[in-house]
């Protein structure tokens, strides 16, 4: 059963982000990495960014879990940081992504 409410609260989920991270050195390898991040889900008549700009990922992205620095200890989710994070490409595109797939529920289809 599929409920639509006209006056639904703030629509938000959670999704598991995987991507590599690109060598640090030369002949090095990719760096495998998860994080999870929690989304506001936008309307299509209300979106008016596009999916690169900064403005999408504040509008949409709104905490996270599992980014952590180099001593390990968590990252608080905040717009300078939500920032630092934008600048990454090979962490910006699987986030752009993972948020399509979720919404449009490809990721469910792939599990059937």
């Amino acid at each position: 059963m599929f409920i639509l409410s006209k006056n639904a609260d703030e629509e938000t989920f959670w999704a598991t982000i995987t991507g590599w991270a690109p060598a640090r050195k030369a002949g090095g390898t990719k760096v495998k990495y998860e994080f999870d991040v929690h989304f506001r889900h936008i309307r299509t008549k209300d979106d008016e960014s596009a999916p690169n700009d900064l403005d999408w990922f504040k509008e949409r992205v709104i905490g996270w879990k599992r980014i952590v620095d180099e001593d390990k200890s968590e990252i608080e989710f905040s717009d300078e940081n939500l920032s630092a994070l934008y600048e990454l490409q090979w962490a910006r595109l699987p986030i752009i992504t993972a948020y399509y797939a979720e919404i449009n529920g490809s990721k469910q289809r792939a599990k059937n």
